[in-house]
Formats: structure tokens, C-alpha cells, sequence
């Protein structure tokens, strides 16, 4: 499944041209290594063959880890035709005679924040599902604290200590960060049984859980 294709890039510091290995489908399968560089960012990384200048180039890539059943396509912006594709698809990306494997979790995401979330929440066993519900009863807990609060952007995170939390962008650009309390997501796997049967959805963020609340509201 995996499948790449070399680009010719112009550093930004020099103007010399060099080779990037650019990535359109990564299976842990066969290129195992990449189960590491595409979480500590080596996989976008390019360096300058003239003048060692590092830039950061994000493409268009799926991302499949056999072991956990799960595909990620990563589009650096959102993509109505990238989730419907998503959405339908059954098999390899780039191999209609290969099929996913049956109950296969398929998701997409628009942004590298987005990304490496995915991949924690993969790493630690979590549902992405109840991970996003977490986050708008804590977004609803800040603001009932301070009604002038506003959260833009909130995003599971791993600290340096190994301890897993929430980590909060606040509308002028400070950061804050909470705890992830185990019960809590307990409850909320508890609470919404029946609505996680299904894992039909690709787009899983905050919006996907206001509406799944509405519904059962």
C-alpha cells in the first residue's frame, strides 16, 4: 500500500533545487519506518542539499496501520471531495483489488495538529469519538467558569512527563492546559453506547460531536 514519488523542491534560503520523497500512501506494513517520521514531523521535513536549510513540506497522504485497522488521509486543507472519497472508500487507494480489511476505522483530517492527535489517540487506545465529546463538555465547563472565555482550538496532547491532557488555545493566543480524567471518558463511553455502534463518519472533531449531542438531546 505504500506508495511514493520524488519532487524537485527550491529552498527558500539558497534557490537550489534538490530531490523530496514525497509520500502519497504510507502502510506500517510495508514501510514500518514511517510509523515514526510521520509522528515527529521527519516525513515533511527537507533539507537543503547546498546549504542544509530545513523546510517543512506537508502533502496530501494516506496514512494505514494495519495492527489497529485504521486509515488516515492527511489533506493539508479541508477537502469536501477528499471526505466523500473517504467516506466511500473500500479498498486500497491506489489498488481497487486490495480491500480494506472489514470494520476498517477511516478518518480525514485538514490540518498537522489534527494529525498528530489521530495518531496519539491511535497510540493510546482511545476512541477519537469520545475524545471530541470530552472536549465540548470541557470547552462548556470554561466558559460557564468565565462566560467572556473562548476557546478556539483544543487538542489532546502528550507532555514531556508522558502524561496525557487537553491542551487550549485561547482567543488571543494563550495556551492553557487540563487534565484527561480516565472516569470522565469512561462515562461518556458509557453514556453513548449505542450512538459509537456506528463508525460510518470520516470527519470526527468537535462539530461531529455537537451534532451526534443535538441528536440525542
Amino acid at each position: 500500500m505504500s506508495r511514493n514519488h520524488i519532487e524537485k523542491l527550491k529552498c527558500p534560503k539558497c534557490g537550489k533545487e534538490g530531490d523530496f520523497t514525497a509520500w502519497e500512501s504510507i502502510s506500517t506494513d510495508d514501510a514500518p519506518e514511517m510509523k515514526e517520521r510521520i509522528r515527529n514531523n521527519d516525513a515533511f521535513m527537507w533539507k537543503c542539499p547546498e546549504c542544509g536549510n530545513d523546510s517543512v513540506v506537508f502533502f496530501p497522504v494516506y496514512y494505514y496501520q494495519p495492527d489497529k485497522n485504521f486509515l488516515i488521509h492527511f489533506v493539508p486543507e479541508y477537502s469536501q471531495a477528499a471526505e466523500n472519497f473517504m467516506k466511500n472508500l473500500s479498498h486500497d487507494p491506489y489498488d481497487e483489488k486490495t480491500p480494506l480489511k472489514s470494520g476498517c476505522h477511516k478518518r480525514v483530517v485538514f490540518n498537522i495538529n489534527q494529525l498528530h492527535e489521530k495518531l496519539l489517540i491511535l497510540d493510546e487506545g482511545f476512541d477519537d469519538r469520545v475524545i471530541e465529546l470530552m472536549k465540548l463538555f470541557i470547552i462548556a465547563e470554561v466558559m460557564n467558569k468565565d462566560k467572556d472565555s473562548k476557546v478556539n482550538e483544543i487538542y489532546l496532547n502528550k507532555e514531556k512527563d508522558g502524561s496525557i491532557k487537553f491542551a487550549l488555545l485561547f482567543d488571543g493566543g494563550d495556551w492553557a492546559r487540563t487534565e484527561f480524567i480516565r472516569a470522565d471518558y469512561d462515562l461518556i463511553v458509557k453514556k453513548f453506547k449505542v450512538e459509537l455502534l456506528s463508525d460510518s463518519e470520516v470527519v470526527i472533531n468537535i462539530q461531529w460531536a455537537m451534532n451526534l449531542l443535538n441528536k440525542k438531546m
